[in-house]
């Protein structure tokens, strides 16, 4: 494999993708919560939340991008069929499975509730 060597272009494309990927509302909103409800106990909390929030992240980062790069190449060390299986599973538990489902249950809540004031909210729940 030929090694090649970053541009700075490629070191600031790839430095601001990080930053979107971990800049979310997770991490705006519950730090502030987690210090207010540490109380006297603030830099355990705050030791807590940079081991995990940012600490096993960027470790996942950093095996990724020493094991080869991608997910189906990781997971192809155990087996070919393995890791086009597996990496399928993680990228559909991810997407369709998951996520589309919460989006799709909040826009119908939304748009039911805006022009049906009495909905049940057992609708919601059965999800």
């Amino acid at each position: 494999m030929i090694k090649k060597a970053l541009t700075k272009m490629d070191i600031l494309t790839l430095g601001l993708m990080l930053f979107a990927l971990f800049l979310g509302a997770g991490n705006i909103i519950f730090p502030p919560y987690l210090g207010q409800l540490a109380g006297d106990q603030l830099f355990v909390a705050i030791t807590g939340f940079l081991l995990t929030g940012v600490g096993l992240p960027l470790l996942g980062i950093l095996a990724i991008a020493k094991a080869g790069g991608d997910l189906q190449s990781i997971a192809g060390r155990v087996h070919p069929l393995f890791g086009i299986v597996f990496t399928l599973i993680v990228y559909l538990a991810i997407g369709p499975f998951l996520e589309s489902r919460v989006q799709l249950l909040l826009l119908l809540k939304l748009v039911l509730l805006l022009f049906y004031q009495p909905v049940s909210l057992i609708l919601f729940g059965l999800y």
